[in-house]
């Protein structure tokens, strides 16, 4: 009975630990800002080949840890569980609820609000955000529609201001994990542009962009482990000028998921460009993995996970 609030009352700043391994990546700085139209007709496939497939798998990994910590559990988090209800400079917040005594949130529009986390760590949200629930159960899955969303994140260490900037643009669907319930939730049909920027004193050091395209980002907790699992699935384009130029197909099947070790200790994570091209990750147990590149076989340890997919560790800050 005490799960769901142990998992709940989880700080941000243990999400990495947990989410970053399921996903088979570990670090927690990113934020970045995102757009919502689906793949123009220009956009092709990329076709996956030894140069390029560990570099596809590490942006199919960050993208699934970045919705997982800074979309859904920020959103989730400060738009819904610990609503900011006012802000912490001259920014502004403006919330709509339901009418009839449920008390759920509409829609918020926020105008550069700072929400202080701490001493050191502040979170800046710029933008509106609009909910519709499924049915009046508390549980209910809902859908979001996030336009020029921003959710600023910034953390004061030893003097220098690290940051990781997340923009969305489109909807998305939540469905809230029925063990550790909200901010913990599946996402589903996400329609999106999605940006992330990391920082230093202001500095951007590094960015990424894509489009996402009827994505889902599974999320469960196991209740006789208290591990997690968490996949990807659906269509993934690149769009940042330092990207791969395209888009690639993604699948998890089983979920990648782990019993709180550094690493994810089973699943497998398949990425499929241009003509049947592929990259698949398998994983057996929390200490090694193998990568599979067009049927090219090559085994990595779970340090060689973490820096494949967040080598600056830049979704860690805060989290």
């Amino acid at each position: 009975m005490f799960m769901p609030f142990k998992f709940a009352s989880l700080p941000r700043r243990a999400l990495p630990g947990l989410v970053l391994l399921l996903a088979a990546c570990g670090g927690d700085h990113d934020h970045r800002p995102v757009d919502s139209a689906p793949p123009g007709d220009d956009v092709r496939a990329i076709a996956v080949d030894a140069q390029n497939a560990e570099v596809l798998l590490g942006e199919v990994m960050f993208v699934t840890n970045l919705m997982t910590l800074n979309v859904a559990y920020d959103l989730n988090m400060y738009s819904v569980v610990m609503p900011a209800t006012a802000c912490d400079n001259d920014g502004t917040v403006a919330r709509e609820s339901e009418p009839d005594g449920a008390g759920r949130v509409t829609a918020i529009d926020y105008e550069n609000c700072r929400i202080s986390l701490g001493p050191d760590t502040d979170l800046m949200l710029d933008g509106d955000l609009a909910f519709q629930y499924d049915s009046a159960d508390p549980a209910s899955p809902f859908q979001v529609d996030a336009r020029a969303f921003v959710s600023d994140l910034r953390e004061n260490q030893g003097g220098t201001v690290y940051g990781n900037r997340t923009r969305l643009d489109g909807d998305l669907r939540m469905t809230p994990d029925p063990i550790a319930g909200l901010p913990f939730a599946s996402v589903s049909d996400a329609g999106l542009e999605l940006a992330f920027e990391y920082l230093e004193d202001d500095q951007s050091l590094h960015a990424r962009e894509w489009r996402l395209q009827d994505f889902a980002v599974p999320f469960a907790v196991d209740l006789m482990t208290g591990g997690m699992g968490i996949g990807a699935r659906g269509r993934l384009s690149l769009t940042g000028p330092d990207q791969p130029a395209g888009f690639i197909d993604v699948d998890t099947d089983p979920l990648l998921s782990t019993s709180m070790a550094a690493c994810p200790d089973s699943g497998d994570l398949t990425v499929t460009g241009a003509g049947d091209s592929y990259v698949r990750l398998s994983v057996q147990h929390a200490d090694e993995a193998v990568i599979t590149t067009n049927g090219n076989a090559r085994l990595i340890d779970c340090g060689d996970l973490l820096d494949l997919a967040d080598p600056m560790a830049a979704l860690v800050i805060a989290h």
